[in-house]
């Protein structure tokens, strides 16, 4: 639906994802919905085409409630597009959890490497405490209000 849209930031892969491939890109001469950073989050081929619709309402949902989920701006069921079911959502600004551990040690000395070993519990002990929050704060959120963009969705609660 937008036929003037061009690459401003071609589609880069990002690490992680374990059932989807990740890729961060961002468009020029588009709606303001899709202006800005944005992933996309290709599913595999086999991958349920069912799970782009949940996913899309729990994650918009969850954005509603003033949860740092990423807003979901496009969502495809149909494999044959890309060769998977997919979404196109707002990339979030920050680092993913594993950040500081992604690229452990990779092009430092033997001496670089042990100082990275001797920090590595502290770094593990800071992503946990980061993400056991998000957890608190997600499971303090109002169960029903999910429930009533599921079932309003068409999806079986």
């Amino acid at each position: 639906e937008c036929p003037d849209a061009v690459y401003l930031a071609r589609p880069v892969r990002i690490q992680g994802g374990f059932d989807a491939a990740i890729f961060g890109f961002t468009l020029d001469h588009v709606p303001p919905p899709l202006s800005g950073p944005l992933i996309l989050r290709l599913g595999h081929a086999n991958a349920d085409p069912a799970r782009v619709k949940l996913e899309t309402v729990v994650q918009n949902t969850l954005a509603e409630m003033g949860f740092p989920a990423p807003r979901v701006m496009v969502t495809e069921s149909d494999p044959s597009v890309l060769g998977g079911p997919f979404m196109v959502m707002k990339r979030l600004p920050g680092q993913t959890l594993a950040h500081g551990v992604e690229s452990f040690g990779a092009g430092t000395s033997v001496f670089g490497q042990s100082q990275l070993l001797f920090r590595l519990p502290a770094l593990l002990a800071r992503i946990i405490d980061q993400w056991v929050d998000m957890q608190i704060r997600l499971h303090q959120l109002p169960a029903e209000t999910l429930l009533r963009a599921v079932t309003a969705a068409g999806i079986d609660s």
